[in-house]
């Protein structure tokens, strides 16, 4: 088996590729990001030991979508999970006024 190490925007390092032979192993990272309409708090216990201390000291920013650059994979994910947040609130809004 190969692996290929591949950058967060989707593209592959180059020179990263490493043939396992005889039960190579290999450890693998990466990002885990929480997007809601409303607030919400992520905690962790002995069974939830994938969410480490690195999530609990990050904070949450606020990001517009004017300051977004969507010709990027990133970039343009990011867009929609803010828009569809905002539509998640808006829906949430009329819910609460009965329309």
């Amino acid at each position: 088996m190969t692996v290929q190490g591949v950058a967060a925007d989707g593209t592959t390092l180059t020179g990263s590729a490493i043939a396992l032979t005889g039960g190579g192993a290999v450890t693998v990272g990466g990002n885990v990001s929480f997007y809601s309409a409303k607030g919400f708090t992520v905690g962790a216990d002995i069974a939830t030991t994938i969410v480490a201390a690195k999530a609990m000291a990050d904070t949450s920013s606020l990001q517009l979508v004017a300051t977004i650059d969507v010709s990027t994979v990133i970039g343009s994910n990011t867009a929609i999970n803010i828009i569809d947040g905002a539509l998640s609130f808006l829906t949430d809004t009329r819910a609460d006024q009965g329309y």
